[in-house]
């Protein structure tokens, strides 16, 4: 507990938003009824995050909450940054659909999913992502690597979830997981459709020049 929390702070320390390990730890330790690890870890983050604003400079603290930044919430950003994800990461999304009907029909999966550690924590880790990357993709200069974490949690409940899917032998060969490895295909042709589609120059941004040239202004005006 101590190795992580000093990990999640540390992660912190560089990224003020990087909280998203913080809250997939708490929520896995709460999901386990872990009561003794759940409130060293809380008091550990707590403690390590309120001495940093209390020992920083004003100027520090005004860095680190953005209290001098103006920001601009978008719908429209939001929705293109969603749509964005949705079709980056169509092997997890795809996956992890084709396991939940899964697991909705089997009372046995349900059970062997909960008792992987790794599944739980994946679950836990996109539910904390989404609650914080979602909303502040809409803000000024949001984009999709907003959702680095997410697809990272994302990846880890779709793998974790399948594994234990295939060790407990719940989904055979043949039968119903034929139509989760499909799935799981499907997803990657989308993005592999996806990504030949920017190379080919029929969407997407391969030339980032126009950015550079605005850049070089600002720096001039600087």
């Amino acid at each position: 507990v101590i190795l992580a929390a000093t990990a999640a702070y540390l992660a912190w320390s560089f990224k003020q938003s990087a909280v998203y390990a913080s809250g997939a730890i708490g929520l896995f330790l709460l999901a386990r009824r872990e009561w003794g690890p759940i409130v060293l870890f809380s008091a550990l983050m707590a403690g390590a995050w309120a001495a940093t604003l209390l020992l920083g400079q004003p100027q520090y603290v005004k860095n680190v909450l953005f209290a001098d930044y103006t920001l601009v919430y978008s719908i429209q950003r939001l929705a293109r940054n969603l749509g964005n994800l949705a079709v980056k990461s169509g092997p997890s999304l795809f996956l992890l659909a084709a396991l939940a009907v899964a697991a909705l029909r089997s009372g046995t999966l349900r059970r062997a999913l909960w008792r992987n550690d790794r599944v739980v924590l994946g679950l836990a880790g996109c539910l904390t992502t989404s609650l914080v990357a979602i909303p502040i993709s809409s803000q000024s200069g949001g984009a999709e690597n907003y959702y680095f974490a997410l697809s990272f949690f994302l990846s880890l409940l779709a793998l974790a979830g399948l594994c234990e899917t295939m060790r407990e032998g719940v989904l055979v060969p043949g039968t119903a997981l034929r139509p989760v490895l499909a799935a799981g295909a499907f997803g990657w042709g989308t993005l592999i459709l996806s990504l030949v589609l920017v190379f080919s120059g029929v969407t997407g941004v391969i030339d980032v020049r126009h950015q550079h040239e605005g850049l070089m202004k600002k720096k001039a005006c600087l």
